[in-house]
């Protein structure tokens, strides 16, 4: 990579930047959802977590083949994985930027364009959210204490609103069920691999714990997990099952609803909504700072990199073709395509790792046979 050395970060903040990334992706898209589907989904994401938290077990294990494709992969496929993964972030920038522009022109900016409201917002993250690993650092440290105090505020004051909600409305038990919920979840997460390709600038401190990255990572998700069980907790109280069915953001009527006791500031609202869109710019941010991490661009051509990727993801966002958009094949593209993906490259990642370990240990030891045999040679 071609970033100066001086560029590293904790790993507190490499987990705070995680979960601003994905925190408010998962209230947006799948809270509403797993609290329709009930007990299915919440068994569900519970198995995906699981499953997640494995991954990235691995993950973490094979970060120095991530931090050096070329020489673990080779020229091609080096090349043919950073196009997997630029493909992805275009993608899932493009599906994030149109749902943002969206939210806000609804709720936040009604009548104006969607080609305006997304312009100013891919310019708000690529200006404002950082394209360098302290500063993304920095900005993590310092917002998420806030972002996380704002949501249990949410939380909390949306439960004075909480009422029993009827069991017998929701859905059976189904194995078939709780087996796509748990894939959709670990789909949903496997965008986690990025972070393998900055581990390398992960700067370990004074006291190194074994398996301490892991186990950051792991709080992290963790974190993010509960966030979401106790947001669909509180949709489930306040709008019950049929009631969350009929709502396309449930998460948004949640927040419009939600005001301080006594009807303190009456349109606190847009506190929620300044929450949830920051997050989902700060994960528009990391869309683009992983782009140029990939390619290895620095200085202007960073700059090139990042105008590129900006303009591919706007054009995204507005495309759309016989009533269809980027959101309505998003999840399937990823579920069949790029989750299987990022899986193969970590055990391809690992295999490399074991393999060029293993020769350099034949090597070496082909090396201490040779220094053994010289003294022989030279009594002879």
């Amino acid at each position: 990579m071609m970033f100066s050395d001086n560029q590293r970060i904790s790993r507190r903040q490499l987990k705070r930047q995680m979960i601003l990334s994905l925190v408010g992706i998962l209230l947006l898209f799948q809270a509403g959802e797993m609290a329709a589907g009930g007990g299915n989904s919440l068994a569900g994401m519970l198995i995906g977590l699981a499953l997640l938290i494995l991954y990235l077990f691995f993950l973490v294990r094979a970060s120095a083949a991530y931090s050096n494709l070329e020489r673990y992969f080779g020229c091609i496929g080096k090349w043919l994985i950073t196009l997997v993964y630029l493909s992805f972030l275009v993608l899932s920038g493009s599906f994030l930027l149109e749902k943002v522009s969206f939210v806000t022109e609804r709720y936040l900016l009604s009548g104006v364009p969607l080609p305006v409201i997304s312009a100013v917002f891919i310019l708000a993250a690529c200006l404002g959210m950082g394209n360098e690993v302290q500063r993304r650092g920095r900005l993590a440290e310092l917002a998420f204490p806030w972002v996380l105090v704002l949501l249990v505020l949410l939380l909390v004051f949306a439960a004075f609103h909480l009422h029993q909600p009827d069991f017998s409305l929701m859905e059976p038990w189904s194995a078939e069920t709780i087996t796509e919920g748990a894939y959709q979840y670990f789909t949903m997460g496997t965008s986690v691999s990025l972070v393998a390709f900055i581990l390398v600038r992960v700067d370990k401190g004074s006291k190194v714990k074994k398996g301490g990255t892991f186990r950051s990572l792991a709080i992290g998700l963790l974190i993010v997990t509960l966030i979401l069980l106790a947001t669909v907790a509180v949709l489930l109280g306040v709008y019950g099952f049929k009631g969350i069915q009929k709502m396309e953001f449930p998460i948004l009527d949640l927040m419009a609803g939600t005001s301080l006791p006594g009807n303190f500031l009456k349109r606190f609202d847009i506190v929620w909504l300044t929450v949830l869109i920051f997050s989902l710019l700060f994960t528009l941010g990391s869309v683009l700072f992983y782009g140029c991490w990939l390619t290895g661009r620095n200085g202007v051509r960073r700059d090139w990199t990042r105008i590129i990727m900006v303009a591919l993801i706007w054009l995204g966002s507005l495309i759309g073709w016989s009533g269809k958009t980027i959101s309505d094949i998003y999840a399937t593209i990823l579920q069949d395509i790029y989750a299987p993906l990022f899986l193969l490259i970590t055990i391809l990642a690992l295999w490399a790792q074991k393999r060029i370990r293993n020769e350099k240990e034949r090597g070496d030891a082909k090396h201490e046979e040779q220094r053994e045999e010289e003294p022989e040679k030279a009594a002879e």
